[in-house]
This record gives C-alpha cells, structure tokens and sequence, in this order.
C-alpha cells in the first residue's frame, strides 16, 4: 500500500513488521515508521507494534519461526511475559 493509504490501518490494534534481529526495521520500514500518518495511528502511540525478522520464511522452519516470534511479540503486549 502507498503511504497516502496508511490510515487503513487505523482500526489495527497490534501492527506486525519486518525486522532484523535487532527489532529494528527493515528495508523500506523506517521510511514508513517517518511518516506522519504512521505515527498517528493508534496502534503506533500505543508502542503495540511487533518485529518480524523471519517475516519472509524460506522453509518450514523460518515459518515456525514467524509463528514463535508473533506468539512472543503478543505475550509481551498482553503483560503475560
């Protein structure tokens, strides 16, 4: 999606990212981490966002991994970690 269309994600309570290990943002995610209408949204202001540094698996590994990442990138949001 462009990022005139961000606002779509304004009903997301918990938005995912592509990541490195580091938990920083990969290619084009800074960019939009910049943008105003990012940062607007209700997820972003309330820090419920989640790094993905498997997000493209190659392998049923690599999906596993995505799986595990997003099962501890909720708990932490919930308080449960």
């Amino acid at each position: 999606m462009s990022y005139e269309q961000i606002d779509i994600l304004a009903d997301a309570d918990v938005i995912g990212f592509y990541s490195g290990y580091d938990g920083n943002p990969n290619n084009k995610g800074p960019e939009l981490f910049a943008q105003t209408g990012f940062k607007q949204l209700a997820a972003v202001r309330a820090t419920r966002l989640v790094p993905f540094p498997d997000f493209l698996p190659g392998g049923y590994g690599d999906a596993l991994a995505v799986l595990d990442q997003l099962e501890s990138g909720l708990t932490k949001l919930t308080g449960a970690a």
